[in-house]
């Protein structure tokens, strides 16, 4: 691993990382053992349901737990005594790491987090749930951020491609309602945990937390999660931020400014996050644990350097600039007004021509197309810029006189109508024809004012956006009018009070083009709905989500099966596919109640009302009001769901295919086959059949035949496991596909190009040796060190190295605790940090005991990217012992919620 300045190294056996230190030394994992780093990395992806007292944020704790050792040197001998107060290992800490979960009112969330030092510098990220990410650096100056341009569409519209990818200072509330540098510092932290662990009231059906024996308390809606022996780990604290217990940025009835645009002429009738009284400001969840000296310094020298204290910690007293403010960059738009000119027309030809004026805030380019009718076909004439105040005139246009001819001493007339449309890119968006044409579609001339009311405030990819959409709602039959009501709606934000646009949201349909089918559903959802409503319908949009992202869907359409006033609702997702491909139906049922074995009925109930022959996958959402299976593992979830399917085991035909739950601890999947089927462990010939049922590439099988990891026939059929003498002395054998060099998937500016590996494989036997931590560079999708500004500036790039470790890992494939060389480009890919803790905790140290005790296992591990040589999306890990052990999962490579995918029982 190479060293960052003033970071301690990633822990042994923790593979090499980039990103802000977030996992402080003294965390630990669930066996106490000192886990990686952890971070949120940078790409957004999914996962958001209802508004829940215990959020998603906390996959975090699946792997990790947030160890505070409180002791008090009071021992006769001066030796250390442990103290029963959650707190006390906070109050000192030079600085706390904290994963968080921020729900706003409509259910939608943002993830990542903190470094908080005790003086008041921080280091984070701000990752939305369908797109969109920040860094954000605070120090007690102020607060600066680095976001994308999904991320500041979400909070300000209107200046996102303005602010984009550079540093700049927010207004109070736009990266978050809260404060978190303030709200959650050390000390911060301690008072909070000690006022609900002194006077909360216990909360008696939490008794476990991912099979950790613990204890819960309650105090002003505050909920504080411990463990329930000494010394007291902090797992869990959670609540809503418009109470007395914690400062907002913008609490209800105040008279706070909300981030809009100045001029905005739409409609000033509440919206979905204000207009219920009670929806407030979101809720929060955060899991802290204490972090290090060595962190501390390094977030406060990051930070610092960023807004301006410090330059360079060889030259403490050397001043650089603080960023730009927001209100440095002020939303400007031109507003055009069209005036023609022209009058009675008696002779053979007529003229005309047609006045545009800017009477809005900014210049504009400015296109107009005219056309007379009858008379005159359309013309398209540039104006040029024009800039606010201005007007210009068009060259004399001229066009014979549509008039029937008269018969000699009479007159005849027509009316004619005389049109001007203008498009300027800095109100209808990047691409002319698409803007005219949806203005024809919307009724012409008469249309483009409320048209423009819309699009005028946003900035270029909201537009771009917007305009797209509302042709997909047109193609759906929605009514011209309701589609703008939805998109006046759909861009208005609020962030300070929780209101966020759904611009990113929309442009994740947009971009799946004719494969999304269900807009007008979509256009109901954000005209009309309440926060409440609109947060339950967001389990059924996060299925969408993913069938899209399933290249091979065809289309997508989702219907809703109404729940009660508020309530989750149902959801059933339809995806076809090519043929001979049976149509999917994904059914998605809220399991409020926690009644499994009924929530699988009334999935596989409503999917086969929808659509009398598809292959139906159930989707269980637990929400918090069932603690147990809210916060259950897989191996815990497991074994409810034999129990809930056991009926359907019996008769041949369970009646679906796949069972998933969506719960605290990620988003986890088994095929009914294997829930079905009896735990026990493999035979040889079961090893083989497995093998053979894969469908492994040619490659594949070839490159383990010849490193007699098995053995094939003519075929290539794998007719053995090549087993050793398990009495003899064994080494382990390790082989790999190589790899190829490819251009990166993300922004080049950011990522570089790099190797891709094919798979990897192993036979593993006792001695294993450590392989290495991971050194090879570049690897595919790697962070840059340094990106280059647009003024030809070099700058340290703020995805990649905020204060020293993991926003993302190179991760082994074969795990370096079981031999697999960390040098080798073929056994390293790009991963989320998240994917890494996965692996380790769910199946590499579990391999690794089998081996200790004395089995062998095959281990073969296949990185799963998107399409031939796209973004990673997961890595497929397949163990098979000589003694029975049998392991086969998927895990996924995504920020939100990353689950398993279980295709054997571990």
């Amino acid at each position: 691993m190479e060293a960052v300045p003033g970071v301690p190294p990633s822990p042994d056996g923790a593979d090499d990382v980039v990103g802000v230190l977030h996992e402080p030394p003294h965390a630990s994992r669930l066996d106490l053992e000192e886990p990686a780093a952890m971070y949120t990395p940078h790409r957004s992806q999914r996962h958001s349901y209802i508004q829940m007292a215990l959020p998603a944020c906390l996959v975090v704790v699946v792997a990790v737990v947030a160890t505070v050792v409180a002791v008090a040197p009071t021992g006769a001998d001066g030796s250390a005594v442990f103290v029963d107060d959650p707190a006390a290992g906070f109050e000192t800490a030079p600085a706390v790491d904290i994963g968080y979960t921020y729900t706003a009112p409509d259910g939608s969330e943002s993830v990542g987090q903190f470094t908080i030092t005790a003086d008041g510098y921080a280091t984070g990220t701000v990752i939305d749930q369908f797109a969109g990410d920040a860094v954000v650096h605070t120090s007690p100056t102020g607060t600066a951020v680095w976001g994308d341009e999904d991320w500041w569409s979400r909070r300000s519209p209107s200046q996102a491609d303005q602010v984009k990818e550079q540093w700049v200072q927010p207004e109070s509330g736009t990266v978050l309602p809260v404060d978190l540098a303030a709200e959650f510092n050390p000390s911060s932290l301690a008072d909070r945990i000690r006022t609900i662990n002194d006077a909360g009231e216990p909360v008696p059906d939490l008794t476990s937390y991912q099979g950790i024996p613990v204890e819960a308390l309650v105090f002003e809606d505050w909920m504080l999660v411990r463990t329930a022996s000494v010394p007291m780990q902090v797992l869990l604290l959670s609540g809503p931020i418009d109470t007395d217990s914690v400062q907002t940025a913008a609490a209800p009835g105040t008279d706070a400014d909300s981030i809009r645009v100045p001029g905005d002429e739409r409609t000033s009738e509440p919206n979905r996050a204000t207009e219920t009284a009670d929806a407030g400001v979101g809720t929060l969840a955060v899991s802290p644990t204490r972090s290090s000296p060595a962190t501390a310094d390094a977030t406060r020298e990051t930070s610092g350097a960023t807004m301006g204290e410090t330059t360079d910690s060889k030259q403490p007293d050397s001043k650089g600039e603080p960023p730009p403010p927001l209100a440095d960059f002020p939303a400007v738009a031109p507003d055009f007004r069209p005036t023609i000119n022209a009058s009675d027309c008696s002779t053979p030809t007529c003229s005309w021509t047609a006045t545009v004026e800017n009477t809005g805030t900014g210049p504009g380019e400015a296109t107009i197309t005219a056309s007379v009718s009858p008379g005159m076909s359309a013309v398209t004439k540039s104006l040029g810029t024009i800039q606010p105040g201005e007007q210009v005139t068009t060259p004399t246009m001229k066009f014979a006189n549509p008039a029937p001819k008269p018969a000699p001493g009479q007159t005849t007339s027509i009316t004619v109508n005389y049109s001007v449309i203008i498009y300027s890119p800095q109100i209808g968006g990047s691409d002319a024809p698409r803007y005219r044409k949806l203005v024809d579609r919307l009724g012409g001339q008469q249309a483009q004012p409320a048209l423009d009311r819309v699009l005028r405030p946003l900035a270029e990819l909201a537009r771009d956006v917007v305009v797209e959409v509302m042709h997909d709602l047109l193609d759906s039959d929605v009514s011209g009018t309701r589609a703008l009501d939805a998109m006046d709606q759909a861009t208005q934000a609020d962030p300070a009070r929780g209101e966020y646009a759904d611009t990113p949201l929309l442009r994740r349909l947009a971009e799946a083009g004719d494969r999304f089918i269900s807009w007008d559903l979509i256009a109901d959802l954000l005209r009309g709905k309440g926060p409440a409503e609109y947060a339950a319908h967001l389990p059924g949009l996060d299925a969408v989500a993913s069938e899209l992202d399933d290249l091979a869907v065809s289309t997508v359409a989702i219907s809703y099966i109404p729940g009660g006033r508020g309530a989750p609702m149902d959801a059933v997702v339809v995806s076809d596919l090519p043929s001979p491909e049976p149509t999917r139906c994904t059914a998605v049922t809220v399991v409020s109640d926690g009644n499994l074995a009924a929530g699988i009925e009334r999935s596989v109930r409503n999917a086969t009302r929808e659509v009398d022959d598809c292959t139906v996958y159930v989707r269980l959402v637990i929400p918090q009001t069932n603690r147990d299976l809210w916060t259950a593992g897989p191996t815990t979830l497991e074994s409810a769901l034999r129990t809930a399917v056991a009926d359907h085991c019996v008769g041949g035909d369970p009646g679906f295919e796949r069972l998933g739950i969506v719960n605290n601890t990620g988003d986890h999947e088994w095929p009914m086959a294997m829930l079905c089927m009896s735990p026990t462990t493999f035979t040889p010939q079961e090893a083989v059949e497995h093998l053979n049922s894969l469908n492994l590439p040619e490659k594949v099988i070839r490159k383990l035949a010849t490193d007699r990891l098995v053995s094939v026939n003519a075929q290539g059929e794998v007719t053995a496991v090549n087993w050793r003498d398990p009495e003899r002395q064994c080494e382990p054998g390790y082989t790999n596909g190589g790899s190829s060099h490819k251009p990166t998937t993300e922004n080049a500016k950011y990522f570089l190009d790099g190797q891709l590996a094919v798979f990897s494989a192993g036979y593993l036997c006792k001695p294993l040796k450590d392989g290495g931590k991971a050194k090879f560079d570049p690897l595919r999708d790697w962070p840059r060190a340094e990106i280059v500004l647009p003024d030809g500036s070099v700058t340290k790039n703020p995805r990649a190295s905020e204060g020293g470790r993991s926003i993302f890992q190179r991760c082994h494939l074969v795990a370096n605790i079981l031999g697999g060389s960390g040098t080798d480009p073929g056994n390293l890919v790009t991963c989320y940090w998240q994917t890494n803790i996965n692996m380790r905790s769910r199946i590499e140290k579990q391999v690794k005991e089998k081996v200790a005790g004395g089995e062998h296992v095959v281990y073969l591990a296949l990185p799963v990217y998107q399409g031939k040589d796209g973004p990673l999306r997961g890595i497929r890990v397949i163990a098979l012992g000589n003694k029975g052990f049998r392991c086969d999962v998927t895990f996924q490579n995504k920020l939100i919620s990353p689950g398993m995918v279980y295709n054997l029982a571990c």
